[in-house]
């Protein structure tokens, strides 16, 4: 979208299975990769361009490309911090 102005289709934030030889390794370096390829192109993009262009969220609305990659920082932490307690409950419920 940013690269091209192209309108995208809306996101129906479902869940999907990952494939079944999928590894760990293999998904966090596929989630990686494509992490840096949006970085690459939003730091080559001109920060006015194509706001006009929204798309929706099944919960959170349309958003433009920028409200887009601010969702997605502030779910990520969201989701990093939701990880961390599980984590820090788990660890304390397992020691001697």
């Amino acid at each position: 979208m940013i690269e091209r102005g192209e309108q995208p289709e809306n996101v129906d934030d479902a869940l999907e299975q990952a494939p079944t030889n999928a590894t760990r390794e293999q998904l966090l370096t596929d989630i990686e990769a494509l992490r840096a390829g949006l970085i690459a192109v939003v730091l080559r993009a001109d920060p006015q361009a194509h706001l006009d262009i929204v798309w929706g969220h099944n919960e959170f609305g349309k958003m433009n490309w920028r409200e887009w990659l601010l969702f997605a920082r502030v779910h990520t932490l969201d989701h990093a911090r939701q990880m961390q307690a599980i984590a820090a409950i788990l660890t304390s419920t397992h020691q001697p």
